[in-house]
């Protein structure tokens, strides 16, 4: 894996920790927070797209052997 990609990871991770917290403060009668929930589970979604675009189907092969997917 190289630095790109564990950046992007280590950004998943994160964002997706906020999209969390969003979603339940958004659950938690805070309209205001809707908004900001959907957009940060796009920009999430978005570095998931970012992630999958970089890796080569050999990449993707030795991660599935490496997870027994494969």
């Amino acid at each position: 894996m190289n630095d790109r990609e564990m950046e992007l990871e280590d950004l998943i991770t994160s964002r997706s920790g906020d999209v969390l917290r969003l979603k339940a403060k958004a659950d938690a009668a805070m309209p205001e927070m809707a908004k900001v929930w959907r957009d940060e589970s796009r920009r999430a979604a978005a570095d998931v797209a970012r992630l999958v675009a970089l890796r080569t189907p050999e990449v993707v092969a030795q991660m599935e052997r490496e997870r027994g997917l494969s």
